[in-house]
């Protein structure tokens, strides 16, 4: 034991001698080391680390870069789904409300005629809505109820006299919810009328059905028509013995087209074949229609320039080259069409109207302008039960002044002037009224005064005026029993 305790002393002793030589060297050669040599170590000891720095940092940096980039990518894509999404939805909305007219077209309200019709040869179209269950034709029912004859069962009743057929069973079940005329401006050796008949079709076959008894299947450029002849069984000779009724019949989508003549309905469907510009599309028709309601019993349309070439010379050879008179030539001359819808309201009908300008014609012509707008203040003070009104503003301005100023002579007498004396008292609003009493027209005149007090003596003067001059009077004699007793007549 003693020996290698002794022994572990020993290599304790050379180990501790070894340490403190090397430590001797080392400090040795730092003390042979120059205070430049060691500034040198420092500063390259201080590259290398920025060095490691660097290469430590840069792909920290370049990371940092890279997620901005994906940053920024990230929001514009964003911004893209956006735009995308609203126009997305835009195009939805569009496709919605497009299929929403669509339906009301095809479901509620049935297919202008005006949609078939060639807009260069249509003179004049007429349109009436047949929906007994339409809201306008309730309302129509409603108001004629004082008039029996006008009745729904009374005017079925009228067409089952004038053709020997039973509506409800013969044509209801496929007859639509309009009917429709138009006369066609088509060249003609016959001298008639060139005319369509138009009745919308809830089945085709129906009708077909109704007719095939008696009808010719004929074809022409793709289209069945039906030739009624001239002595159908469903037709009175008596109502129609003094005209050629529409006998010549086609179906054209979803209307029954007819006509008295076989080449106006030839040349209707050639137009619809050749694909020519239809009415409704028309720059006229358009300006006419979008400011006329479309919730209506009827809608009148008249082209003046066709007109001018078609009907106007027939009424002159009927009534005479001045049958027109100068009003109706300057109409023709100022206006190119006009179109006027029937409507029933909750009390009463009403008719709208609307006139289309020839723009070129009066370019540079110059015009009255009538800045008071007609407020209808007076409208309150007639009984519901009229039967036709006229009312307005300014009566100066409406009507022929030299024609008011004889008319003036021959009521009033030679000391009325209707300048001095009339005018004055119609510069405000007034109404011209017919109503019935006792089963006889009574004629009403209502003006707004601007001074009641002066005005209504100049009134009580020319009742007087009129009194005086042109009230007609007859004899009758009265008898009565005085309070005497006795028996007297006067």
């Amino acid at each position: 034991m003693g020996r290698k305790s002794n022994a572990k002393k020993i290599i304790r002793e050379l180990l501790k001698e070894k340490e403190k030589a090397e430590k001797k060297k080392l400090l040795s050669k730092i003390k042979k080391k120059s205070k430049k040599e060691l500034k040198k170590e420092v500063k390259a000891k201080t590259k290398k680390e920025k060095k490691i720095k660097i290469k430590k940092t840069k792909p920290k940096k370049t990371k940092a870069k890279k997620t901005k980039k994906a940053k920024k990518t990230r929001k514009i894509k964003v911004r893209k789904e956006q735009i995308f999404g609203g126009l997305l939805a835009l195009i939805m909305i569009t496709i919605l409300v497009w299929i929403g007219i669509f339906l009301f077209d095809k479901a509620f309200r049935a297919k202008p005629i005006a949609k078939l019709l060639p807009a260069d040869k249509t003179v004049m179209s007429l349109e009436l809505n047949t929906d007994f269950k339409h809201l306008q034709n309730i309302r129509t029912f409603e108001l004629l109820e004082k008039y029996p004859q006008y009745t729904k069962e009374n005017l079925t009743l009228l067409i089952e006299e004038k053709f020997n057929i039973d509506f409800l069973e013969d044509v209801a079940p496929w007859m639509g919810r309009q009917v429709g005329f138009a006369l066609m401006d088509l060249e003609r050796d016959s001298g008639f009328f060139s005319e369509l008949y138009f009745v919308e079709t809830f089945s085709q076959q129906g009708a077909k059905d109704f007719f095939s008894t008696t009808a010719k299947i004929s074809q022409y450029d793709g289209y069945e028509i039906m030739t009624v002849p001239p002595k159908a069984d469903f037709v009175k000779f008596d109502e129609f013995a003094s005209m050629d009724y529409p006998r010549h019949m086609a179906f054209v989508e979803n209307y029954l087209v007819a006509s008295s003549h076989e080449d106006t309905l030839f040349s209707f469907i050639d137009s619809i074949n050749e694909g020519a510009e239809k009415l409704y599309y028309s720059d006229k028709y358009r300006r006419i229609d979008n400011n006329l309601p479309f919730q209506r019993i009827g809608f009148f349309y008249i082209d003046f320039e066709k007109a001018s070439k078609t009907v106007v010379p027939y009424l002159s050879s009927l009534f005479g080259d001045n049958s027109m008179g100068p009003s109706f030539n300057l109409l023709l001359n100022l206006f190119s069409a006009e179109g006027v819808s029937l409507i029933a309201k909750d009390n009463q009908f009403a008719i709208q109207s609307f006139l289309t300008l020839k723009v070129d014609e009066i370019e540079d012509q110059s015009f009255l302008a009538v800045e008071e707008k007609y407020q209808a203040r007076l409208l309150k003070f007639l009984p519901e039960n009229v039967l036709a009104f006229w009312g307005g503003n300014n009566f100066e301005q409406q009507l022929n002044e030299s024609l008011l100023e004889t008319s003036t002579k021959k009521y009033f007498g030679s000391g009325i002037n209707f300048k001095n004396d009339i005018m004055p008292l119609l510069k405000n609003e007034f109404i011209l009224a017919i109503e019935e009493v006792d089963s006889l027209a009574s004629y009403k005149i209502l003006v707004e005064l601007e001074n009641p007090e002066d005005d209504f003596k100049k009134l009580q003067q020319l009742a007087q005026s009129m009194a005086t001059v042109a009230a007609v009077s007859k004899p009758e004699i009265v008898e009565y029993i005085l309070e005497d007793g006795t028996y007297s007549k006067e």
